[in-house]
């Protein structure tokens, strides 16, 4: 009962977002999820279709569909495993792995995961109450709070269907123009620096962007080590940077949760760091 002319942009546009997440990964080695702008698949896909126009299409029972696989838009699981795939492949590059054996060990543990998330989530859900699971107060964890906020508005949007918003409609023709432009300018002149995965980094989420700084000491180091020693002080200098990628994970993501619980919950809780994100 989900229309096609909902369908196909909604799955079309996150497709495509997920290559450009994956090429990121691929260009710059960006280790960092939250570069997704969060709804916007979604969104333009209904802003370009407008929803006047989409209940004319498919009728109440799309809508609702379409609002359903919201998630897919909000989260950034397609893109991880994007992430995942391009990591994966590099490794069995390096370490020769026949691509038969990297599909065969991919796919068993698709399926591990699969099956204990699907566990570990269910279980704790109707066990506890999905809505009680996060705070004793009732409000509910992140997912379940994401999934009110989508009903809520899909409510509101079927009471008074919003017409498009042209303002926003530009501006998304024109990131897209301005990113084209950046290809062509890339392209025709060799060594340029402006690049346009650069500049969909830095605007990912406007002005509360995180990741333009981290970026800038990383190309300021690369740059300078290769220009002092080449490719040979580059290669050299590797496993200095993995060991401070790795000691990351291992200080924040294992030792600081586990210490830090013998101070106080309230320091425990000041710092997180999510593996696969």
């Amino acid at each position: 009962g989900f229309s096609l002319w909902l369908s196909i942009p909604f799955f079309g546009v996150i497709g495509l977002f997920v290559l450009v997440y994956a090429r990121m990964r691929a260009e710059t080695g960006l280790p960092f999820s939250f570069i997704y702008p969060e709804g916007m698949p979604k969104e333009l896909v209904m802003n370009v279709i407008s929803s006047p126009t989409a209940l004319s299409l498919g009728g109440t029972h799309s809508y609702v569909l379409f609002s359903s696989f919201g998630w897919l838009s909000r989260f950034h699981h397609p893109l991880e495993q994007a992430a995942y795939q391009i990591d994966s492949r590099k490794l069995a590059e390096e370490g020769r792995i026949p691509r038969r054996t990297l599909f065969i060990a991919l796919f068993l543990a698709f399926c591990v995961g699969l099956v204990c998330a699907y566990w570990t989530h269910l279980s704790a859900y109707y066990a506890q109450g999905s809505n009680l699971i996060a705070s004793a107060g009732g409000t509910g964890e992140y997912r379940e709070t994401i999934a009110r906020q989508e009903y809520v508005q899909m409510t509101g949007r079927l009471a008074a269907p919003p017409h498009r918003d042209y303002p926003r409609l530009f501006a998304t023709g024109g990131g897209f123009g301005f990113v084209f432009l950046l290809t062509l300018i890339r392209r025709s002149f060799i060594g340029c620096q402006l690049h346009p995965l650069g500049f969909l980094m830095a605007n990912a989420y406007g002005d509360a962007a995180s990741c333009w700084f981290p970026m800038l000491i990383a190309w300021t180091l690369k740059a300078s080590i290769l220009r002092a020693g080449g490719l040979k002080l580059y290669r050299a200098a590797m496993p200095l940077f993995l060991g401070l990628a790795i000691g990351h994970f291992l200080i924040g993501g294992i030792l600081w949760p586990i210490g830090s619980l013998g101070v106080s919950r309230t320091v425990a809780n000041g710092y997180h760091l999510v593996f696969g994100e």
